[in-house]
């Protein structure tokens, strides 16, 4: 068996330098497939959307249905290690276009932990055909290490010692039918170790947008917990892609990412068993089409050799009988079970077709998630031949709307409606578990130019015109009975911050768990009134400034492009600015996983170290920004740098790691090393993730009190607020989001280094609502300064001033002053998990000291709020810090919609007439003054 798989090895070896050669020219037909190796970047295939990646040297499938490209050797940071991986698929369309490509990168994946390294891609020929071959061995795969985010390694539980893994070869090969827009992934595993192995085969599958469906799951879209499915699909509006294995598979999902495994001979869950020397072959497909899921359906019924019936059908409005396009039609069944079986999508026309096995189903349709139709049990037979299906939906009407300034210029703005909406069973329709319009909310639109439509029901609606924390908003009643309404609104710029500029720097889009594209993530950002759009995906660094000059946002956005290093057990690290490498898959993404000289992951000393080397080699400076200090997802994956450490401060003022919460062992670090290293600049002390956006995770109190000991411990950490956002819906983009001192504050002149350097130094502030400013003036010394500035006192006698403005929807109530220590003759209240920082003033704010501001005297929502006071403190001596909190109490919906629990009636949501317990409240911290005294 080793003479012939060597003598294999050899021709595979000739093929692939003849096809290198081959690879000189565009294309080599053979029969209507063609094979050929990108050679330039004039040759790379023209193909739309956020996924595509391909580009020179990278290997292209090409028939008349469909495009594939296979991923080149090389090793990239992330979540798609190696080469060799399937990176592109585009549909070609009767008209001569390419659909949308959905996926963005498919990995193999053994005992949900390891991947193929391989080492060697080419092209060779089958049956007339062309084929693309990868090989290589197995490798950890770094960002899905089961022993650092459970503790627990499944090959010992399988018996397999690690040194055995990389002994076990893989060869994949990517073919294509020649009429069909099918790829077939067939995959050779070769036991070249001298013990018996069990391997559970999958693959790791991510979509750029999609949503995910799995097939004969009861949720259908939205899945999140390890399900036996037929078939996982993924939808980008009508078009998407199906991964299909033919005994079926077991699938985790989360957003557009999908973990599957499946043993292909039996079809359970369970390890294949491969003797010393031992060869097997499988085979799964993965096919592209208009009607994703459903053809899927008709493809594996063929795979099952299961018979089949015609249905063809319409969805049509009530009362008008027009037809509906894009409606989707979810299929229930086989009866006695209502599971999520099918999806249709209506075109133009309303019209639907396809196949299905005979047996009971429920049809049911869907409009924009809003509207469903329910239709009796239909029973399909041999004998029924083409079975007709007609399905209604209530008809919708059209409320055209636009938003402009007290210029009357139209501006980018937020429209959200405020009303009841039908959910019957709205996850066999989409997915509304990662990224679902809040509850209270009809709709949610995202106008970037300020002009727009949204149809809905009948019905009686609120809508909500917003744009950020700088401007009013604007409300409208509106019962839409049986006609098109259009309505307008005025927004006016009632907190105005010269001199400061707004951003976000914790943000996603092209990552994995981000359901929604770069283009509506830049879209957000120009409606919430975001300045700065600080991009950083996971693992990777992604341009997105073309996306704002596509859409002429320059004006009103500008991108920071960063990543955030995601380690797997010891806490997130986002690094910006980043400069983007268009040579790389990764963008230039810092590879975490290769420490130098040793097997596995860097410490978080040596990643600060890879930036700052980064830095100085580019003449660059860099915030590196600890994210979710505290913080675990499901209590397993330690996401929390201090959680990791198990930091702690001590009575002298230092801090420490020891001994670590986290095993070094565990995750391949050197044994007794220290997790934490104090070299990052900024520290999220607000992350709308893990407080207001997943209740009871973490306490959000206890990232402020840590930055206090930093603080008092020396560190000058800047404390940040950001969103984490991954999302359009349920986290808002810029709520919190920071306000940056600088020289040019407009998007479209203010430096990046401005940028940086205005938190590099503190001098700035987070807010979801109210702008706060402090001054602090010496009387002694005449010096004054704010945020992140030093003051200088002789007599330790100094004056604060607090100033805040807000727009009236985001009023606030109480004033918190912090230093350290206690001063003479002030409230001296302690703060939990803290050492030597208290409470320096601690007071509601008396409402008549609040003023009210209106911009325009004729208009009520041109309100701003304001409020100023000046405190004479004593007793500085040495160094202290000052930092301002400012908090309230109204519910902040639906600017920020989070947390609002069900059941209200439509009143209610008018009134905002919540439960205390319920929504965001205002929250805005100041960075430090710093004060020095005799």
């Amino acid at each position: 068996m080793q003479g012939n798989l060597h003598c294999f090895r050899i021709c595979a070896g000739v093929l692939s330098i003849f096809f290198l050669f081959a690879g000189c020219e565009k294309k080599a037909p053979v029969s209507t497939v063609t094979a050929y190796i990108i050679t330039s970047q004039s040759h790379v295939p023209s193909l739309p959307g956020d996924s595509a990646w391909a580009r020179p040297g990278d290997f292209v499938l090409e028939n008349e249905n469909l495009i594939a490209v296979i991923r080149q050797p090389g090793r990239t940071p992330g979540y798609f290690l190696y080469g060799g991986n399937l990176i592109d698929l585009a549909l070609k369309l009767p008209d001569g276009s390419l659909a949308p490509d959905v996926l963005q990168q498919m990995s193999l994946l053994f005992n949900a932990g390891y991947t193929p390294d391989n080492s060697r891609v080419y092209i060779i020929t089958r049956n007339g055909l062309p084929v693309v071959r990868a090989e290589g061995t197995l490798a950890l795969y770094e960002t899905l290490d089961f022993k650092a985010i459970f503790g627990i390694d499944l090959n010992t539980l399988w018996f397999i010692p690690d040194a055995i893994l990389p002994k076990i070869h893989v060869i994949t090969e990517y073919s294509l039918r020649e009429t069909e827009p099918v790829v077939e992934v067939s995959v050779t595993v070769i036991n070249r170790s001298r013990a018996r192995v069990r391997l559970l085969p999958g693959a790791i599958v991510n979509a750029g947008d999609g949503e995910i469906f799995f097939a004969n799951s009861p949720q259908g879209f939205g899945e999140q917990t390890f399900r036996e499915i037929d078939f996982a699909s993924w939808l980008q509006g009508r078009f998407g892609f199906s991964y299909i294995a033919p005994s079926g598979a077991v699938g985790f999902s989360q957003s557009k990412g999908v973990v599957l495994m499946h043993n292909p001979f039996s079809g359970k869950f369970e390890p294949l068993v491969l003797k010393p020397g031992e060869i097997t072959t499988y085979t799964f497909y993965i096919i592209a089409d208009e009607q994703p899921v459903a053809a899927a359906r008709q493809f594996y019924a063929r795979l099952k050799s299961e018979r089949t019936v015609s249905i063809n059908g319409r969805v049509a409005e009530e009362h008008t009988g027009r037809p509906v396009e894009n409606a989707r039609v979810a299929v229930l069944g086989p009866l006695p079970e209502e599971n999520a079986y099918s999806i249709f999508v209506t075109g133009s026309d309303g019209r639907f077709s396809g196949r299905l096995p005979p047996g009971k189903y429920i049809f049911v349709a869907e409009r924009d998630g809003l509207a469903t139709s329910l239709t009796d049990v239909v029973t399909l037979s041999p004998e029924s031949g083409s079975y007709p299906i007609s399905l209604t939906v209530p008809r919708f009407f059209t409320v055209k709307f636009s938003v402009v300034n007290e210029k009357k210029r139209l501006i980018p703005a937020k429209i959200s409606v405020i009303g009841l909406k039908n959910t019957f069973r709205p996850t066999v329709f989409r997915d509304v578990t990662w990224d679902f319009i809040p509850e209270g909310l009809a709709t949610v639109v995202h106008a970037c130019t300020g002009e727009g439509e949204v149809k809905l029901p009948p019905g009686r609606y609120e809508f909500v015109a917003s744009r950020g924390v700088e401007y009013s908003i604007s409300e409208k009643e509106l019962e839409i009975v049986d006609t098109d309404v259009e309505i307008s609104f005025k927004l006016y710029h009632v907190v105005n911050v010269p001199g400061f500029i707004s951003g976000d720097f914790h943000v996603h889009a092209a990552s994995f768990d981000a359901p929604l594209s770069n283009r509506e993530r830049v879209i957000t950002f120009a409606t919430e009134g975001v300045e700065i759009l600080g991009i950083t995906d996971h693992d990777a660094v992604v341009d997105f400034s073309g996306y704002v000059k596509e859409l002429e946002l320059q004006d009103y956005v500008k991108v920071v492009t960063g990543e955030e290093i995601t380690t797997v057990g010891f806490g997130h690290f986002n690094v910006y600015p980043m400069k983007p490498d268009p040579e790389r898959l990764d963008g230039g993404a810092i590879d975490w996983g290769l420490a130098p000289g040793r097997d596995y992951m860097m410490t978080a000393e040596e990643i600060f170290q890879a930036v700052r080397a980064l830095e100085k080699e580019e003449g660059t400076p860099k915030v590196i920004q600890v994210n979710h200090p505290w913080g675990k997802a499901g209590g397993l994956s330690q996401m929390g740098y201090f959680d990791a450490a198990d930091i702690t401060f001590l009575p002298d003022g230092t801090v420490t790691d020891g001994p670590n919460r986290t095993d070094p062992a565990r995750l391949r670090l050197p044994p007794n090393s220290n997790i934490f290293s104090p070299g990052f600049d900024a520290l999220e002390i607000y992350n709308s993730l893990w407080t207001w956006g997943r209740e009871g995770r973490i306490d959000p109190e206890l990232p402020l009190w840590a930055w206090f000991n930093l603080l008092n411990s020396g560190y000058r950490v800047t404390a940040m607020g950001n969103t984490d956002t991954h999302h359009k819906f349920v986290i808002a983009a810029g709520y919190p989001r920071n306000f940056i001192r600088v020289e040019h504050a407009a998007p479209a002149i203010v430096s990046i280094a401005e940028i940086v350097d205005g938190i590099k130094g503190g001098h700035c502030m987070l807010t979801n609502g109210p702008f706060v400013n402090v001054e602090v003036y010496s009387p002694s010394t005449e010096e004054r300064g704010s945020m992140g500035d030093t003051v200088n006192t002789s007599d330790g006698i100094i004056q604060l001033t607090v100033s805040i403005m807000s727009p009236a929807w985001a009023p606030f109530s109480r004033l918190e002053i912090y230093s350290n220590p206690v001063l003479p003759g002030h409230q001296d209240e302690f703060i939990p998990g803290s050492l030597s920082t208290y409470a320096l003033v601690l007071q509601d704010i008396d409402p008549s000291q609040i003023q009210r501001f209106y911009l325009d005297p004729e208009n009520p929502e041109s309100e701003r709020l304001q409020f100023e006071k000046t405190f004479n403190l004593t007793g500085f001596k040495g160094e202290r810090w000052i930092v301002v909190r400012v908090t309230g109490e109204r519910p902040l919906f639906p600017v920020i919609p989070n947390r609002i629990k069900s059941g209200h009636a439509l009143q209610e949501l008018f009134n905002r007439d919540f439960a205390e317990d319920e929504s965001v409240r205002v929250v805005a911290v100041t960075n430090p003054v710093y004060v020095n005294g005799p």
